[in-house]
C-alpha cells in the first residue's frame, strides 16, 4: 500500500491500519493468527497499526474498534500535526483498553503534517424564505 501511494506521486505517505483482527473461523483450518509483521516506513511517510506487531486485537465486546473510535475522535478534534494525532490515538486506545491493545506508530517524517478541521457548513443565505422570495 505505501508502495503504491509513492508510485502514485504522493509526497507524504499516512496510513492508519485496524487489520489485525482474530479470523472467526481460524480454529477450523489453521492455527490462531499471529497479527501483521512490523510495518517499516521509508521516506515521508507515516504508519498507525491497531496493535503491536504479531498481536491480535480482541473486539472488547465492543460495537466499534476502540483504535477507530480514538482515531475518529483525535481527527476530529484538528488541526494538529499529524504525529499528535497519532500519539493521542495510542493512548486513548491504551486507555480504554486496559493496556490490552497497543498501537504501533511507525514514522519517517521529514516534515510537519497538519490536518486541517473539515470546513464547517454555512448556509447558502442567511435570510429567511420569505425574504429570498420577496428579492427573487
Amino acid at each position: 500500500m505505501l508502495s503504491d501511494l509513492k508510485e502514485s506521486g504522493a509526497r507524504i505517505r499516512i496510513a492508519a491500519i485496524d487489520a489485525s483482527r482474530r479470523n472467526p473461523y481460524e480454529r477450523r483450518f489453521r492455527s490462531y493468527s499471529h497479527g501483521l509483521s512490523l510495518i517499516q516506513t521509508t521516506g515521508d511517510a507515516i504508519v498507525l497499526n491497531s496493535t503491536a506487531p504479531d498481536q491480535v486485537v480482541d473486539d472488547f465486546d465492543a460495537d466499534d474498534s476502540p483504535f477507530m473510535v480514538a482515531l475518529i475522535h483525535e481527527m476530529d478534534s484538528s488541526p494538529h500535526p499529524i504525529n499528535q494525532v497519532f500519539e493521542d490515538t495510542r493512548a486513548a486506545v491504551a486507555a480504554r483498553t486496559e493496556n490490552r491493545q497497543l498501537p504501533t506508530l511507525s514514522s519517517t517524517l521529514r516534515e510537519a503534517v497538519t490536518l486541517d478541521s473539515p470546513p464547517s457548513e454555512t448556509p447558502i443565505s442567511s435570510a429567511t424564505p420569505a425574504e429570498n422570495r420577496r428579492r427573487g
